[in-house]
């Protein structure tokens, strides 16, 4: 386990959250839709925690609770979630880059809650199709083709944008182009995906799925794919 998650898991046991409502970190308005989540998935509710930030740099995962701009390095590659065994971290705070410098945008309740549910598949993929999932953990680029990125993807787009949520595109004004950046160069995988999933477990997302796409800045997904293909990323 890396040191610095370590330290962080440490001072969230010492809080008791493990023995107390898991969901006490949670904003009030999106508890019920996380309760709903947990009894699709059938599985138990983990420990969440709203850190302000998740990165990796040299292989080591750190996780600030307030930021501090100053020790992130250059190199820092950032997650917007992090689950490891019981425990879901999600980051308050999303990177842009203007000028080459960083800035700190915060995520809205609405976007916070969708990087938990791609977490929460994570946990269910571990309970009950680790075969299938568990092979491997996909680091950077790897996430795009990896198999359970894609279903912990296809979950959260699935779930998100049904008719089970209050939520559409509008929600999503500093996340939705990430989001769906994957979804277009991955082949048609994680619409694939979605389509599976809304069926076997009777969601009605497609038309806000499409009306989400229409909304997706084109211009941010051919810059980023771009950069990704002269990279070799794809």
């Amino acid at each position: 386990m890396i040191k610095f998650l370590k330290r962080f898991i440490s001072d969230s046991v010492n809080k008791g959250k493990i023995n107390q409502n898991n969901l006490d970190s949670s904003p009030v308005d999106i508890k019920n839709h996380i309760l709903l989540a947990l009894k699709l998935l059938k599985i138990d509710c983990p420990i969440i925690e709203y850190p302000a930030l998740i990165f990796e740099s040299r292989n080591q995962v750190v996780v600030q609770k307030k930021i501090d701009k100053q020790t992130v390095p250059q190199d820092a590659s950032f997650y917007g979630a992090y689950q490891l065994n019981n425990l879901v971290l999600v980051a308050k705070y999303t990177p842009t880059f203007v000028n080459n410098k960083i800035d700190m945008v915060e995520k809205n309740n609405a976007e916070l809650f969708f990087f938990l549910l791609h977490e929460l598949r994570h946990i269910w993929q571990e309970k009950y199709h680790k075969d299938i999932y568990g092979s491997k953990n996909a680091i950077g680029y790897e996430v795009i083709e990896d198999i359970a990125e894609i279903d912990a993807d296809a979950f959260a787009l699935s779930f998100f944008f049904s008719d089970k949520i209050p939520y559409n595109h509008n929600d999503l004004p500093n996340s939705l182009n990430q989001i769906f950046l994957h979804a277009t160069v991955d082949g048609g995988k994680r619409f694939e995906r979605v389509l599976e999933i809304s069926k076997e477990i009777n969601l009605e997302c497609k038309s806000q799925i499409d009306e989400a796409i229409e909304h997706v800045d084109k211009d941010y997904i051919r810059q980023n794919v771009f950069i990704m293909k002269l990279n070799g990323y794809i």
